[in-house]
């Protein structure tokens, strides 16, 4: 019997047109396990992607966030070769625009583990998905760590005791001064200080910069990811077959 799409490995001749994929929320508290049936499990999501150029896709599910969307600049934010951070007014229409992104890219769709993708499914729930969108992003969903964990037993010797990561990243000698504590604090905080705000000259100094951090790490949780799975695949061939 074939192995769901979400336990398989990534092969070599995936890797170079995957998608990588990363939501942040709030509404966990620590050791708490997350209510994927919350909204707030999916404030915001990255979508990373190479064509000819790396490609960074980032939208606003939350709309008490849409404030800090209109804040952005593309050109100062520096992060990679295209960044786009799209926001729609309703949750409704920004969750449809992930899935049409997802469904004109091909390829593989990698988190760092089932944790996203649980999100996703929650997310795909809606009635406004169709069950052919649902196929579709379900058969090309993977784990990360399926293909992770053999690369950190046969090559790394097991180095990696705890599988998060940012302990995969810092063994590749990907290293971001990017914070990378409280995030759900952090969209907590976003979301009540935006209530009442229309224009963002009136966000603070303090909340342009949590909002920068915000964007910034899931940029570097995508990037990082996309790092260590070329790691992981390409230098090492028992994780390609």
């Amino acid at each position: 019997m074939p192995k769901e799409p979400i336990k398989r490995k990534v092969i070599r001749k995936e890797i170079h047109n995957a998608v990588f994929v990363d939501f942040e929320g709030s509404g966990k508290k620590p050791n708490e396990e997350p209510d994927f049936s919350n909204p707030d499990v999916r404030k915001f999501v990255g979508v990373l992607s190479v064509t000819n150029r790396l490609k960074l896709r980032q939208f606003v599910l939350d709309d008490s966030l849409n404030i800090y969307a209109k804040s952005f600049n593309a050109d100062e934010s520096g992060l990679c070769d295209e960044h786009k951070i799209t926001w729609c007014g309703t949750r409704k229409r920004a969750e449809e625009k992930v899935i049409e992104l997802l469904l004109k890219l091909k390829g593989p769709i990698i988190s760092w583990s089932e944790h996203d993708w649980n999100v996703m499914e929650n997310m795909m729930g809606s009635d406004h998905f169709s069950d052919d969108d649902r196929a579709n992003i379900k058969s090309r969903w993977r784990n990360a760590l399926q293909t992770v964990r053999p690369w950190n037993t046969v090559t790394l010797q097991k180095k990696v005791t705890d599988h998060k990561l940012q302990n995969y990243m810092e063994i590749i000698g990907y290293v971001t001064d990017s914070e990378k504590e409280g995030m759900s604090d952090k969209m907590s905080y976003l979301s009540k200080v935006a209530k009442g705000k229309r224009n963002p000259d009136e966000l603070t100094s303090k909340q342009l910069d949590k909002w920068r951090h915000v964007y910034e790490h899931n940029f570097h949780d995508l990037e990082g990811m996309r790092q260590v799975l070329h790691q992981a695949v390409l230098k090492n061939s028992l994780c390609t077959v």
